[in-house]
């Protein structure tokens, strides 16, 4: 039997701030704060491999007339068990109060639009700044070409490795 997770552990992992400092952790609490919204499991937010894990492009922000970020979830290629590739679609909007944000609200939000886009902005700056990034661990298309940086796996910021799914257990 296992005990639900709630925002307030989320808030608690966040407030440990000696613990969550590195670009990894900052990713890795991020993805927890897009799963735990999002009701996603960890090889669906992260992979268990660096090819595999959300990508830039299954994220869809809209900031008028409120913040909303939906993801998109499953595979345009089609699965083992899901041969006919049908798309899930969830969309939150962003749930952070009004008012100034203390730095670690910033850098670790618990809001899913906010903790998705940092995610993105993150990523996005990785591909641009690692050009080994865009050669090893890459996801490839079915005729086996190297896709887009915006269809790869989430990064850190600091351009390490995309994190694989067995980190979060």
């Amino acid at each position: 039997h296992v005990l639900p997770f709630t925002k307030a552990h989320l808030t608690k992992f966040r407030d440990l701030a000696a613990h969550v400092c590195s670009p990894v952790q900052i990713f890795l609490f991020r993805i927890l704060t897009v799963s735990w919204f999002f009701l996603l499991r960890s090889d669906e937010a992260i992979g268990s491999n660096s090819e595999k894990g959300l990508s830039a492009s299954q994220f869809e922000f809209v900031t008028f007339p409120r913040k909303r970020v939906t993801v998109s979830i499953g595979s345009y290629y089609g699965t083992k068990t899901d041969s006919e590739a049908h798309l899930c679609k969830r969309t939150h909007e962003c749930c952070c109060l009004p008012g100034e944000k203390s730095h670690r609200e910033k850098v670790l939000p618990l809001c899913p639009f906010c903790a998705a886009e940092l995610l993105v902005q993150d990523s996005r700056k990785a591909y641009r700044l690692s050009t080994a990034a865009k050669m090893t661990h890459s996801r490839l298309s079915k005729d086996g070409k190297v896709l887009p940086a915006e269809e790869q796996a989430l990064r850190p910021g600091d351009g390490s490795l995309p994190q694989k799914s067995s980190v979060l257990l």
